[in-house]
């Protein structure tokens, strides 16, 4: 599908880099501009396209996939990147390709069998590492949510997690993590560990997610956590509330409250909110003053 908008904003991009010199952005910060600018447009129309891929996967057939960012910034984006960025051209290149008339065919009816699901799910899979190495592009070029400020790394309790929230929803997660917590002590709640599912599965495979998730829930309802990082623990309160925790398996702490939106509200809580949750932990454990 062509989006005539998001198409122009992104061919003005690309114009305007190429008057400056596609490597230009290398040492000049207008150009470096244009080419953050052009990177982040293609990631907003993969996540778009995640979300579509997901929902096919998940039964709906009332989705499309886009490429207009990618057709009007792929030539602009492969002129400024050398080989040390070839995984993430690799990563853009691949999940475009992948979109074929047939994969939009698919989308369009009922996967009856489980070669369509598959084929559905490879894209997804494909569309979510592009994204995932634009994020880590972004961050090594010093323009992404990588960097954390003191602000980020402070520790805050529960009731500072929550202030500003309805009465009504405080109670409400206030309660879960106490119940939560209880379980815990009694074994009838469970942390699954990094080592009990391959570490692939959380951000490459979400097929696979999307199973390893409903076996946990037919076990363990929904008193159970995964580590998302060493050390780090994401409980889901909602699909678009999580709690990040961390701590030993008699006292965790309680690090941060996650709302999520779009593509993020039904997959594993992004790590830029894992990075952050992990330095606050380690803020803890220094004795620093709270927030």
């Amino acid at each position: 599908m062509t989006d005539p908008v998001t198409g122009a904003a992104v061919a003005k991009l690309a114009l305007e880099l190429g008057k400056l010199g596609y490597k230009a952005w290398k040492s000049d910060a207008k150009a470096k501009a244009h080419l953050v600018g052009i990177l982040m447009h293609v990631q907003d129309e993969l996540n778009r396209n995640y979300t579509s891929l997901r929902n096919c996967y998940n039964a709906s057939t009332n989705e499309r996939l886009e490429k207009a960012a990618y057709d009007a910034g792929w030539d602009a984006i492969f002129a400024a990147l050398d080989d040390s960025s070839a995984g993430l051209l690799d990563a853009i290149r691949t999940a475009y390709q992948a979109i074929t008339r047939g994969t939009e065919d698919r989308m369009a009816r009922p996967l009856t069998e489980n070669r369509d699901a598959a084929e559905i799910a490879h894209v997804w899979r494909l569309t979510g590492r592009a994204s995932y190495e634009i994020d880590r592009w972004l961050e090594d070029a010093g323009v992404g949510s990588g960097k954390l400020s003191e602000t980020d790394c402070k520790y805050r309790t529960l009731g500072e997690l929550l202030g500003g929230w309805p009465k009504d929803e405080q109670l409400s997660v206030h309660k879960k993590w106490r119940d939560f917590v209880a379980a815990l002590k009694i074994r009838k709640a469970y942390r699954y560990r990094l080592d009990e599912f391959a570490t692939v599965t959380m951000y490459e495979r979400p097929d696979q997610e999307v199973e390893f998730r409903a076996d946990a829930r037919e076990k363990w309802d929904w008193l159970h956590s995964f580590e998302v990082q060493d050390g780090i623990h994401e409980l889901w309160i909602s699909a678009g509330t999580r709690i990040l925790f961390g701590g030993t398996e008699s006292a965790p702490v309680l690090l941060d409250i996650v709302e999520l939106i779009g593509r993020d509200d039904e997959s594993w809580c992004p790590k830029r909110y894992v990075r952050r949750a992990r330095c606050r932990l380690e803020t803890r454990q220094r004795g620093a003053p709270r927030a």
